[in-house]
């Protein structure tokens, strides 16, 4: 059993989002469910999602993500390339 907050997006609250999507934006499906307008998207993606949805091949999203290093290791790489400019 999970335990944390409690589910407020109910397969009931979100189907009734998806009718009141066509005819009104989410910052209005927002306020009628007393939730943000980024609530409203997020739950509405993930319903799509878990439905199934992929995002297509050729969208900017679903390129490759580069892995650059994190900002806790700039003090060990940054020396190392001034190290290497300089020997030039």
């Amino acid at each position: 059993m999970k335990t944390g907050r409690p589910k407020f997006w109910t397969d009931e609250n979100i189907e009734r989002a998806k009718r009141l999507w066509h005819t009104h934006t989410a910052r209005e499906v927002g306020r009628m469910f007393d939730r943000s307008k980024n609530s409203v998207l997020g739950a509405l993606y993930r319903d799509k999602v878990k439905n199934g949805y992929t995002p297509p091949p050729d969208s900017k999203y679903t390129g490759r993500k580069y892995n650059y290093p994190s900002r806790r290791y700039w003090h060990l790489i940054i020396p190392m390339l001034i190290g290497d400019i300089r020997k030039d």
